[in-house]
């Protein structure tokens, strides 16, 4: 199922995308419209609490700014994909100040509806494996978004999980295990406590890593043979690849 926001200046030019998408689309959709800003913006942190795919935009929502709401809530969730609609085309200009997927021009053509769909479908099947989606405990947002590739190491202590980014470190209630299940192969368990990114390793030694950022995490003995050669067989297909 894909879950989708509309907000444009009317209702009726809401309901006019929904037609052409279900008819571009013929499968299941959830599609919410709003035909103000201040709805939509609270539909996708409130309620859906950023678990929508795409949000269809318009560039002016009755004086609101079109780029500046998208830009506000890919600040909260990177990880949506935003397709603006317009029929002013002096505000075309402003798009580029964040990275759209698609723009369609009002009246709505059905090839460009359909083109902008599959766009985005194909997008998420390409990009599935880029962002860590986790349900947070916390907070009104009630999602976190981050990017695998910027992950360092996980550290558990009893059920409480702690995520270190480059610059961020995000905490919530969660087992390692589970976050362990949802990391691609390039994550090893070190440690009973321990989760680390081996595109983030340094170096190795009998009882520790040593990453990139200077932290120094502890291997258990347990581990120490299937850490250094899940390494070894990293680098090497790195190597090989590069």
């Amino acid at each position: 199922m894909l879950n989708i926001a509309v907000c444009d200046e009317t209702m009726q030019e809401c309901i006019d995308l929904e037609k052409a998408l279900r008819a571009s689309l013929h499968s299941d959709l959830t599609i919410s419209k709003h035909d103000n800003y201040f709805s939509f913006m609270t539909y996708v942190q409130d309620e859906a609490k950023g678990a929508v795919d795409v949000l269809y935009i318009g560039l002016n929502i009755n004086g609101a700014s079109g780029v500046k709401i998208a830009m506000s809530l890919l600040d909260l969730y990177p990880h949506l994909k935003i397709i603006f609609v317009t029929k002013y085309l002096d505000l075309v200009r402003d798009i580029f100040m964040i990275e759209p997927v698609y723009l369609l021009i009002k009246p709505y053509e059905k090839r460009y509806v359909s083109a902008s769909i599959y766009k985005v479908m194909r997008m998420i099947d390409e990009n599935k494996d880029d962002y860590l989606i986790l349900k947070a405990k916390y907070g009104r947002n009630g999602i976190l978004s981050i990017k695998m590739a910027e992950i360092y190491y996980a550290a558990s202590d009893k059920r409480k999980l702690t995520i270190y980014t480059d610059e961020n470190t995000y905490e919530m209630n969660m087992k390692l295990n589970e976050l362990e299940e949802k990391l691609p192969d390039n994550f090893i368990r070190v440690h009973q406590s321990y989760l680390v990114n081996m595109d983030k390793i340094l170096s190795i030694s009998k009882d520790e890593i040593y990453l990139y950022n200077d932290q120094v995490i502890p291997i258990s003995r347990s581990h120490l043979r299937d850490v250094n050669e899940a390494f070894k067989k990293h680098m090497n297909v790195i190597g090989t690849s590069s």
